[in-house]
């Protein structure tokens, strides 16, 4: 019941002692259990029989742990003893408040009594030539008493204005300790309405000095955090110099807590972005789990054919199983990206040098978005080492999700695996949301929304590294790749491979603002029958002009299934261009190191057959005495 003027006492002090009781039972068991556990467990670390290590870590853990829960405690506390000064005062005001309408109904019967008294006989009026009015003297003692009763009537509406501000008072007093330091640690301050008028930036400098404790309990009051920073990614150059400006402990715990944020936000070195991912990957591995509990009962309730409801379905238990068995797949792959030993050459060195984990620089496993990073970071920055002259940014193509991802990022560990490549090159495999998949690869739309998110990508990846940086576009990310450079993504040179287009809605080079004057290349072979669509569109169907003929476009050879020999036979069709032994490849390699090329040899008209109007053209690379032309790579200032 919420107070008024009139019943500024409304409200239960009992029930709010009882609130205030379950807080500091709250914190007594917190503090007879939980701390003194923790405390047991530090001081008996030092007496263990295991390794010194092992303890040393055991210990720094556990004593880590005694500061978030001396928070909770303190803060059930400060909590309970508000809520106690608070009933005690609600209290107070409802025995005010009962004195005061006593008084007021005292009053009000008087003012009726006498109302009634002076317009009564005594009330009766004299004409100026009548006798002395024997009544004078008893109309005079009512007037006084009427003026008395008035009196204490508007020192009743005194008392009652006096008492609503007490309990405004009071209920002012009791939420801002509620809302204090002393109450929630750090997060005073940082409700849900102060949030909400906070930029993205401006949230993170909050973020500084919280605890992970402080932080998770922030996230579980506030879930639309995350997806804030989803929609409204801050500038990755401030997001820098915020995250250089924390101090260790406050990045450990932001990196703990805030995973699905530091994992995926630019400007964040990327080591503490994978250990951040480390985080998101469990998570995934949890939600999918969970998803296998859900499809086993399906299962179960379908077991032999005999359902719950009068007979099971036993295509309805194959299709759950069959769930599940991918969904074990998934886990199996989150587990080996969180878990499998990789090895890389060391860019300072080229020695063979090998990590636990790989490096994961986006993972939302919400929104089938990933990021890999193939090579090694720079054990001091966290960040690309100065070593590598060459990062390449791959984007795959159509129907690529987080199921088959690995498959695409091997075509970008073949690059990094060369036998030429003695750690300059290092490669980031790049799928920041859901793909087309099927039929949505039409669609210039999609596309150009995975183009926005690169684009965002990009400015980490200039914050990141010193090297030349390549853009590498398969199919539908041909399409993806020429959008993120049309919305400001920075490269030193861009590669369109067996592309859907130069992005939704360009024409022209000069349509790319940080690009427009950078080397531009193509790669398409015969056969591969995205080449049609190129440069067609209507509404949202299409990705732009074609990178085949369009201006400014260097087009390459495909050349054959064996690099180098004719006998082998042409590379054609759309995805026999990654064959790990073909000229195709090669040629991207080559455009990534920043080495020779070869031209694309075009085919030239033989003749025109009148009556069916097909025409006949010279196969160049197939043809004795063929000689491949080369060109030096380019690269231009991004």
């Amino acid at each position: 019941m919420s107070w008024t003027r009139t019943n500024p006492g409304a409200g239960d002090p009992w029930g709010i002692r009882s609130q205030a009781s379950i807080r500091q039972t709250g914190a007594d068991n917190i503090r007879t259990t939980t701390l003194t556990n923790l405390q047991t467990a530090v001081t008996d670390a030092a007496s263990a029989t295991w390794t010194a290590q092992a303890a040393t870590a055991f210990a720094a853990s556990a004593e880590g742990l005694i500061p978030d829960v001396q928070v909770i405690i303190t803060g059930l506390e400060t909590d309970a003893g508000a809520l106690n000064q608070y009933a005690a005062m609600v209290e107070q005001i409802q025995d005010q408040a009962r004195a005061v309408q006593r008084q007021q109904d005292d009053a009000q019967r008087d003012l009726a009594r006498l109302l009634f008294t002076s317009f009564g006989d005594t009330a009766e009026t004299t004409s100026p030539w009548s006798e002395p009015d024997p009544n004078a003297l008893e109309r005079a003692r009512v007037l006084e008493a009427l003026r008395v009763t008035r009196s204490t009537l508007t020192q009743v509406e005194v008392r009652w204005d006096e008492l609503a501000l007490q309990r405004r008072a009071a209920d002012d007093a009791c939420v801002a300790t509620l809302a204090s330091v002393g109450s929630r640690g750090n997060l005073a301050g940082l409700g849900t309405q102060q949030l909400s008028y906070l930029s993205t930036i401006g949230l993170l400098q909050k973020l500084d000095g919280l605890s992970a404790t402080e932080i998770t309990i922030l996230l579980q009051n506030n879930p639309g955090l995350a997806e804030k920073f989803r929609t409204s990614p801050p500038d990755a150059a401030g997001v820098e110099a915020w995250w250089f400006g924390l101090g260790g402990v406050s990045q450990a715990a932001l990196i703990a807590a805030l995973p699905i944020v530091i994992g995926n936000l630019e400007g964040v070195p990327y080591a503490s972005r994978v250990q951040a991912n480390k985080h998101n990957i469990s998570a995934g591995i949890a939600t999918l789990e969970k998803e296998i509990v859900d499809l086993k009962k399906i299962v179960e309730a379908n077991k032999d054919g005999s359902g719950t409801r009068g007979g099971g379905s036993g295509a309805a238990r194959r299709e759950a199983q069959e769930k599940i068995d991918a969904l074990r797949d998934q886990i199996s792959y989150y587990s080996k990206l969180r878990d499998e030993k990789t090895t890389f050459p060391d860019p300072a060195t080229g020695l063979p040098v090998t990590v636990t984990g790989h490096n994961i620089l986006v993972f939302d496993h919400a929104q089938d978005a990933i990021a890999e990073y193939s090579g090694l970071l720079d054990p001091v920055t966290g960040n690309v080492p100065a070593a590598v002259r060459s990062l390449g940014i791959y984007v795959p193509g159509t129907n690529t999700t987080l199921g088959n991802f690995d498959g695409q990022v091997q075509r970008s560990e073949w690059f990094v695996g060369h036998a030429a490549n003695d750690g300059s090159i290092a490669m980031i495999t790049w799928k920041g949301g859901a793909f087309p998949q099927g039929g949505e690869a039409i669609s210039g739309g999609m596309t150009e929304k995975l183009g926005q998110r690169l684009a965002q990508f990009g400015q980490g990846i200039e914050l990141a590294n010193t090297a030349t940086v390549v853009g590498l576009g398969y199919s539908a990310g041909g399409a993806i790749l020429g959008s993120a450079e049309r919305a400001g993504l920075a490269l030193d040179r861009s590669l369109q491979i067996s592309s859907a287009g130069m992005g939704f809605g360009v024409r022209d080079l000069e349509e790319y603002p940080a690009t427009a004057d950078v080397p531009h290349y193509s790669l398409m072979a015969p056969g591969d029958l995205l080449a049609y669509p190129q440069g067609l569109e209507a509404g949202d169907w299409g990705h732009g002009g074609s990178p085949l003929t369009t201006d400014g476009f260097v087009r390459l050879e495909t050349g054959y299934l064996e690099a180098g020999d004719v006998s082998s036979g042409q590379i054609k069709g759309h995805s026999a261009i990654w064959d790990k032994e073909g000229t195709t490849i090669l040629q991207m390699y080559n455009v990534i190191a920043g080495e020779q090329v070869e031209l694309y040899a075009k085919p030239e008209l033989i003749s025109t057959d009148p009556d069916t109007g097909q025409s006949v053209y010279t196969n160049p690379v197939m043809e004795p005495g063929y000689k491949p032309k080369m060109v030096d790579v380019q690269s231009g200032d991004k």
